[in-house]
């Protein structure tokens, strides 16, 4: 039985060949240009097929609106942010003019002092982590003995118009208090100005009871005569309010900025935090004195020198810049 054919051959009927004539168009057909629609339709179709028939020029053009829909998004954003971007910060920078002259009822006013915290609230201190040998627990102990000193010295009326400094005595460590005795025992010694506030006698009356404070700390191992510890940085202004004398009507604000060091180490079971460093700047105080008491300059007239601003925590104390005139207070 023969196979069939796998590949079996087209048969073209008298009808199929008729309806496949090729019919060549006439003269004025050939000579008939196609109209601006049909020109537009084929460029159009030339184009599409262009870009089917070359991939790379498909990518480019989605790189290509890629590349402009992220630059539309940037742009919203940057009107955006434009148009909700916060006031900048001018904490440091003095105001023109001046800020106004304190008063009695609102003295911080008008001041950077008016946005600091009052009392304690605004000596930080790090957060109490494992370091160095020191517990979290330990750390926290040391932190709020420092805590303690830094209130003695400049928060405590009695210290700081009373001259009396018995608080901040007892919280420095015995071991070291012998070193501090002698300057504690006379507050109008120099170096008694590296330790506690205190306004010289008859010299400034507190007005109201707020005392404003902003500063900030740090904490990181350190190595001090053989023994592995914890050093910590304090850097606060205190500041306050005080008139000359009772019914005086002039009102002064007065900064006072402490930068302390404190070495935290384990003597045994015990926390130790030793004093290492104290310095201190007041502003605006009368020069003309050299004691280590502050002298409150209720004249305006500035006292010669270089320039400061004493809200201005961003650089060091210069300790050996002698007598300088605040920008503002």
């Amino acid at each position: 039985m023969p196979m069939a054919d796998p590949d079996p051959q087209p048969v073209f009927d008298e009808n199929f060949v008729k309806g496949a004539t090729f019919t060549e168009p006439s003269a004025e057909e050939r000579a008939r240009r196609p109209g601006r629609r049909e020109r537009l339709r084929a460029r159009r179709t030339a184009r599409r097929y262009r870009a089917e028939a070359d991939p790379a020029r498909g990518s480019r053009t989605a790189v290509v609106q890629v590349i402009a829909g992220v630059l539309a998004l940037l742009a919203i954003s940057t009107a955006l942010w434009w148009f909700n971007r916060p006031e900048p910060i001018t904490a440091l920078r003095p105001p023109a003019g001046g800020p106004p002259a304190p008063a009695a009822g609102d003295p911080f006013a008008g001041s950077p002092a008016a946005r600091y915290a009052t009392g304690d609230e605004g000596i930080t201190l790090p957060v109490p982590e494992a370091l160095n040998g020191l517990s979290a627990a330990q750390l926290g102990l040391a932190y709020e003995q420092i805590k303690k000193m830094l209130v003695a010295g400049a928060l405590d009326t009695n210290t700081v118009f009373g001259g009396k400094n018995d608080t901040f005595r007892a919280l420095v460590d015995p071991a070291q208090l012998p070193d501090l005795k002698r300057d504690l025992d006379n507050p109008a010694a120099k170096g008694a100005r590296a330790w506690v506030t205190t306004f010289a006698p008859g010299s400034a009356v507190q007005v109201g009871t707020a005392i404003k404070v902003h500063g900030a700390s740090s904490a990181r191992p350190a190595r001090r005569q053989g023994r592995n510890g914890v050093l910590v940085k304090t850097d606060h202004n205190f500041v306050y309010a005080v008139r000359e004398k009772p019914g005086s009507q002039q009102v002064l604000r007065v900064v006072q900025r402490w930068a302390n060091e404190y070495f935290v180490y384990r003597d045994g079971a015990t926390v130790k935090v030793w004093i290492t460093r104290a310095d201190s700047a007041a502003a605006p105080t009368s020069c003309q004195y050299g004691d280590a008491l502050i002298h409150p300059d209720f004249t305006a007239s500035g006292q010669g020198g270089q320039t400061t601003d004493p809200y201005n925590l961003s650089k060091p104390i210069d300790t050996a810049a002698g007598c300088q005139t605040a920008l503002r207070t």
